[in-house]
């Protein structure tokens, strides 16, 4: 379970779209900018019932983004998940 995440983008220019599809597909409200910002709201199906609200922030640069978050989630299921976006999930703790 992790609290942070660390995404790598194959092209920099598309990071931060990519990081929007990411929270649009997920039932997340993004507000902010290509380099930060922060989010908030409930995954749906089973997920978001057993979860709950998730609220965050991102950071970007060039083609990497930290992403932070307010639950414990498990790192496999956040890969899968973002790697739907083209994004790939280098590390987390």
């Amino acid at each position: 379970m992790a609290k942070e995440f660390i995404v790598d983008a194959p092209n920099p220019e598309v990071t931060f779209p990519q990081i929007q599809r990411w929270a649009a597909a997920n039932g997340f409200q993004l507000n902010g900018s290509a380099s930060a910002g922060n989010f908030r709201g409930k995954p749906g199906g089973i997920e978001g019932m057993l979860i709950g609200e998730i609220i965050g922030n991102y950071t970007v640069s060039g083609g990497r983004a930290t992403i932070l978050v307010n639950k414990d989630l498990p790192a496999g299921i956040v890969g899968e998940r973002l790697s739907r976006f083209g994004l790939r999930l280098i590390g987390s703790r």
